[in-house]
């Protein structure tokens, strides 16, 4: 039954069957053998036929709860198909999880107004570079506002948690982790700044997908007043978004440190 799935179509029956057959009430697979059958039923008619974003979340949703998120438990997906598909997902989704749930908790309107080009900046540098074949990750934490909004809008997507140290954290701060090629990207929503790590395994860059599942808020920040811009690290606000300033410095960051020249009109908002 399973392989004949996994050339079907009809992605609801397909992910209604599964339910039904494969996996426990409590969404846990009945017998592990059965694994890899499982993930070609739910996930591979998608090699064929691109899945939308709503589509991606549903199944997400019953891949994780079944297999574990490979980001966190990469030890489940050990000669699991798909892997990369489901990775990409996940990728989008972190991303999705930081731009939807700041842009709902945020209430000042200019901050939104200027909300609007942070979003068109990431969905763009993430668009380009997948067009491109590099290899991007996504992860957020959220203070706690951010994290009731992402439970109640994402459900049971994963995200890690955002912890006071010597910066403060307020309960509608929320920091996406970014890693493009070899460069980590720590980016804080409100007046928090952009942070990027030359180097992704240096000591100081956070480390993305830990197992505890927080951060503590001096470790997803470059330390020092004003914007810095050395070798190793970067950090800039995000000021005058309107003219592209901090966005055109960031991508000329991203291009000495990856090759990949990112076009103003890659992250314009339209």
């Amino acid at each position: 039954m399973l392989s004949e799935l996994s050339k079907n179509s009809d992605h609801e029956l397909r992910l209604s069957q599964v339910e039904r057959f494969a996996l426990r009430q409590n969404g846990q697979i009945q017998y592990a053998g059965q694994s890899p059958a499982v993930i070609e039923a739910l996930v591979a008619p998608f090699v064929r036929q691109p899945a939308s974003v709503d589509l991606q979340d549903r199944f997400l949703a019953v891949v994780v709860k079944a297999f574990g998120d490979p980001r966190l438990q990469p030890g489940n997906w050990y000669n699991l198909p798909h892997k990369d598909m489901i990775l990409g997902w996940l990728t989008r989704q972190s991303l999705r999880q930081f731009l939807d749930v700041v842009d709902a908790i945020t209430v000042d309107r200019d901050a939104k107004r200027m909300w609007r080009y942070r979003r068109a900046f990431w969905e763009g540098v993430y668009e380009f570079c997948r067009r491109n074949n590099v290899g991007v990750q996504a992860w957020v934490a959220f203070g706690p506002e951010g994290a009731r909004k992402a439970r109640q809008v994402f459900k049971e997507a994963t995200f890690a948690k955002l912890e006071q140290e010597r910066k403060q954290v307020l309960p509608d701060h929320a920091v996406l982790l970014f890693r493009i090629g070899d460069c980590m990207i720590a980016d804080w929503n409100h007046n928090g700044k952009c942070n990027i790590w030359s180097d992704a395994n240096e000591r100081s860059a956070p480390k993305l997908f830990k197992k505890s599942m927080r951060y503590g808020s001096d470790e997803v920040r470059i330390d020092g007043t004003g914007n810095i811009e050395t070798r190793e690290l970067f950090s800039i606000s995000h000021n005058v978004a309107d003219t592209y300033h901090w966005q055109s410095k960031v991508a000329e960051r991203l291009f000495r440190l990856t090759g990949l020249r990112i076009p103003q009109v890659a992250y314009k908002l339209r």
